[in-house]
């Protein structure tokens, strides 16, 4: 196992924190994230952990608020690799072999550490197209009497993916089914669409609307496409 460097660029006042998470890569990340060093504008991470292939990488500071996201190709090496703004870019630099620069400005994404799924470290979800499966997630609020909505928007365009209701459970967990229908993606046509989407819960008692739940669906190709 070694100590493998991923940079990219991004000027912030303040430190930034990355997380990555697997769009085909093997490995573990680290839950808690990695510190980021600044050097005029260059972010580097030191990642210990034996990942290699495919990741996709985020970046936020103290409150939570998201300073960068991209994709990157790790190998378990002490090898220096870039984040790339897009999927395209990141693509064609796994093609080429060869940094090619982002293609596309950064797209801010809602993902904060404010609640965690259950049975896992972070607000990431993994969704198989066409499957029926469903997710809980803890929350410190009770939402008795709420009614919630769970929306997944496209990573690029913010175009609607999906939208299904939430059910309160108990004062501390939300469930969200999911059926078939519900996780057939229509609007995902082309393979570099796939990855990861942000998404968020919205709860809304009258005029009271809070979004407890924000963080990123990892939508899969299922095996007919």
């Amino acid at each position: 196992m070694a100590t493998t460097t991923a940079t990219f660029l991004r000027d912030y006042s303040t430190a930034l924190t990355a997380k990555l998470v697997s769009v085909g890569g093997t490995g573990t990340p680290n839950a808690a994230g990695y510190a980021c060093t600044n050097s005029n504008g260059l972010q580097s991470l030191s990642i210990t952990e034996a990942l290699v292939g495919e990741f996709y990488a985020y970046a936020y500071d103290s409150l939570g608020d998201i300073a960068y996201q991209g994709y990157v190709l790790l190998a378990d090496d002490t090898g220096t690799y870039r984040v790339d703004d897009t999927l395209a870019a990141f693509k064609a630099d796994a093609t080429l072999g060869t940094a090619t620069g982002g293609l596309v400005a950064n797209v801010a994404l809602l993902v904060r550490e404010e609640t965690q799924i259950s049975g896992t470290d972070a607000d990431v979800i993994t969704i198989v197209r066409n499957d029926t499966v469903s997710f809980t997630f803890d929350v410190t609020t009770d939402f008795t009497g709420y009614t919630g909505l769970l929306t997944i928007r496209h990573r690029v365009t913010d175009d609607e993916l999906m939208q299904v209701s939430v059910t309160v459970t108990s004062s501390v967990l939300l469930t969200v089914p999911l059926s078939s229908t519900d996780t057939a993606f229509t609007d995902l046509v082309s393979l570099t669409e796939f990855g990861p989407h942000p998404f968020d819960i919205q709860m809304t008692s009258g005029s009271t609307v809070k979004t407890p739940v924000t963080g990123v669906a990892v939508i899969r190709r299922d095996q007919t496409t």
